[in-house]
């Protein structure tokens, strides 16, 4: 965002994004809040805890607690971060890689950004995941953060798009941003379950990924310089994409011999 004779202009606003999933049947719902196969759910503050605890180090140089929870959310960390990126070809690799659902069709969601998000409540909600031991094991406690930071209930019961700071290689790989779903679904303070499917941040319109096709369009995708290796950066993801395009290559001999 810039300004032109006094009047601020923005090139985000109204921008298309994309998210790719390797089950067309998996709702829009971030790691962290997604059910296990016992019917048990992660808690989303503990682990953010512990991992600020094991990797203070890494941490150090995040200035805020938003940037805390993007780093660990690109190295791995279930978090309430739900992944976009605006390279359609990007989503696409992500809706084709998933090892565990390649015999799934998977889908490429499409969303636009209408209106810049408010960057104060976003780092207040992720201050309070946190900063606070058991969230929504007491709604008084978030109630009282509320009131001490002066903020909005709608801080909290609104989703937010993420822009974020090109501040480590996945990102810039991946040509990334996020969407947060809401910590509460109203002034009641009944926590909001993260699914994002029917939210005005993705649109009716959707692309099914045939499972048969996958294989193929990973090929497709590597030969365009979309694999493994430029998407997650570093020597494992390179090697990983060596391994993969070998593979490939012996599959395509046995077939011609």
């Amino acid at each position: 965002t810039f300004s032109v004779d006094n009047k601020e202009l923005s090139f985000i606003q109204n921008k298309v994004y994309y998210r790719g999933q390797g089950d067309v049947s998996w709702k829009l719902t971030p790691g962290v809040l997604r059910k296990l196969d016992n019917g048990k759910q992660f808690n989303e503050s503990r682990l953010l805890k512990v991992a600020e605890l094991r990797l203070w180090n890494e941490l150090h140089d995040c200035r805020s607690y938003l940037e805390k929870l993007i780093y660990l959310q690109h190295y791995g960390l279930k978090t309430r971060l739900l992944d976009i990126t605006f390279n359609p070809l990007i989503a696409l690799y992500m809706a084709c890689s998933d090892e565990k659902s390649k015999d799934k069709d998977g889908v490429v969601f499409c969303g636009h950004q209408v209106e810049h998000s408010d960057s104060v409540a976003i780092e207040k909600c992720a201050e309070y995941l946190f900063t606070t031991g058991q969230p929504f094991m007491d709604f008084l406690d978030l109630k009282d953060f509320i009131d001490r930071w002066a903020l909005k209930i709608s801080a909290f019961t609104n989703p937010q798009f993420i822009l974020p700071p090109i501040n480590n290689p996945r990102i810039e790989a991946q040509n990334g941003a996020f969407i947060m779903p809401p910590l509460i679904k109203d002034e009641v303070c009944a926590p909001h379950e993260g699914d994002l499917t029917d939210s005005n941040f993705f649109d009716t319109k959707r692309a099914i990924i045939n499972s048969e096709c996958k294989e193929e369009i990973l090929q497709e995708l590597s030969q365009l310089g979309i694999n493994v290796g430029t998407i997650y950066k570093g020597i494992p993801g390179k090697l990983q994409a060596i391994m993969q395009e070998e593979t490939w290559n012996l599959n395509k001999m046995t077939i011609t011999d």
